[in-house]
């Protein structure tokens, strides 16, 4: 693994570690449950992103992206509650 004159993990090497995880957990999520939930509700991960963007950077959504991140969560949730 190469190491920064620091001795720690370089920024590329941490976001190396962070996809293997991810692929390693959508893998096990795989392995426990259907896959024609699982894929859909990992498909969502840009909720996460546009959640941070507007917390920490102050982002601001127009009409059309706040009904896609509406569609999105009902989407959601009737797979949590109709699966």
């Amino acid at each position: 693994m190469l190491r920064n004159h620091h001795g720690s993990l370089g920024f590329s090497e941490r976001l190396g570690l962070l996809n293997v995880s991810g692929t390693l957990v959508f893998s096990f999520a795989l392995s426990l449950g259907l896959a024609s939930l699982v894929v859909p509700i990992s498909s969502a991960y840009p909720l996460v992103t546009v959640t941070v963007a507007m917390l920490l950077l102050g982002e601001k959504l127009n009409r059309l992206q706040l009904t896609a991140l509406a569609c999105v969560i009902t989407g959601l949730l009737m797979i949590a509650f109709i699966g």
